[in-house]
């Protein structure tokens, strides 16, 4: 039973955003005339959809293959967060901001 209300709770929520996304679209769009959706969409969520896709194959193979406690805890934590580092670097940056990010590094390493 609980299962069953966790996944309708998702997917109420899940509508609830897809909704609002919707509506931010149109009146992104009615106030910038030259906002594209088609791009937005190319840009932001094909790349976001993507990266939350592959973000949790390691976190979830490391949940499986460890016991519970706090080393799993602290482990499947440290992935999920270098996961989304790495494949939102890889994937959602362009090259010019690519760029920016290791030039920032290359300036904290000098220090």
């Amino acid at each position: 039973m609980y299962q069953h209300s966790l996944i309708l709770k998702c997917f109420k929520r899940s509508f609830m955003n897809t909704v609002i996304q919707y509506v931010s679209w149109i009146i992104l769009r009615r106030l910038v005339p030259e906002f594209s959706i088609a791009s937005y969409i190319r840009q932001v969520i094909i790349p976001l959809c993507i990266i939350s896709a592959l973000a949790v194959i390691l976190p979830y193979v490391a949940h499986i293959e460890m016991d519970s406690g706090f080393m799993r805890f602290f482990i499947v934590t440290l992935l999920s967060v270098v996961s989304i580092i790495t494949l939102g670097f890889l994937i959602a940056l362009n090259h010019s901001e690519k760029r920016t990010i290791v030039g920032y590094l290359e300036k904290i390493r000098k220090r």
